[in-house]
């Protein structure tokens, strides 16, 4: 079983979903690739993750006597007519109602962010220790930004930012195709030293400032400007990699 194929079903393996034919030949594959073997266990913590997750919101101190203080039924008054909603019991209930669901959704929302965050840090380092382990770094090899940005002319649907920082300490070594969440996107390979830094890019529709982070011993940062996404992933130490993120940035 090739890489390639492997990827398609391990989804359905960490879910017991494939047959029996399919996991013995998933099996044999795994105990001799690193590469695939990483990514399943990373599909592994993403399902544990999910599972596991706390979603419970709990109510802040003193909720509960507060509501109790208002449900208490008020003092005897002259009848009169009155509307449903007008009934502090009602107006309290529906305000409780209101904040708890906003809170809880919230909170749904920030965890299901973080699982997806994490998914597409493992996919990223995925890829850069392929390209390593795989000795494919690039699909063109050239130090000239005018050879390799034409490379991808009829290949993407878009046009990447190509540029050399050799004069920087940075030489561009060539490009080619990957793929992230399902899409095919640039690949950029550029060299400081002996460490080797790839640059995925593809369009995206907001903007946001550089996060930093770190997988598996290898340093992470990702950002989007100008109608493109941007992650940067190598083993280069924090301070050469955010210099080489300002050069990309200007």
């Amino acid at each position: 079983m090739l890489c390639r194929d492997s990827k398609k079903v391990l989804g359905a393996f960490v879910d017991n979903e494939i047959d029996l034919m399919q996991s013995v030949a998933l099996e044999e594959h795994l105990a001799s690739c690193a590469d695939c073997t990483a990514f399943m266990e990373g599909q592994r913590a993403v399902k544990d993750l999910l599972k596991n997750g706390n979603f419970r919101f709990s109510a802040p101190p003193g909720f509960k006597e507060e509501l109790l203080r208002e449900l208490q039924p008020p003092p005897p008054k002259k009848l009169r007519l009155w509307s449903f909603t007008s009934a502090p019991v009602w107006r309290a209930a529906a305000a409780a109602a209101i904040i708890i669901l906003s809170v809880g959704l919230i909170t749904l929302l920030y965890k299901e962010s973080s699982v997806n965050k994490m998914a597409a840090q493992n996919e990223i380092v995925d890829s850069h220790i392929r390209s390593l382990l795989m000795n494919h770094l690039t699909d063109v090899a050239s130090t000239d930004q005018h050879t390799v940005k034409p490379w991808f002319n009829g290949k993407l649907a878009f046009s990447p930012k190509v540029v050399d920082f050799s004069d920087k300490g940075f030489p561009l070594i060539g490009g080619r195709l990957d793929t992230m969440d399902g899409q095919t996107v640039a690949a950029l390979i550029y060299r400081h030293r002996q460490h080797v830094i790839n640059v995925f890019t593809y369009p995206h529709s907001g903007a946001f400032r550089p996060l930093a982070s770190e997988q598996r011993g290898y340093r992470i940062i990702h950002w989007a400007e100008s109608g493109m996404e941007f992650w940067l992933v190598s083993d280069l130490n924090p301070e050469e990699l955010e210099q080489f993120a300002e050069l990309l940035r200007e």
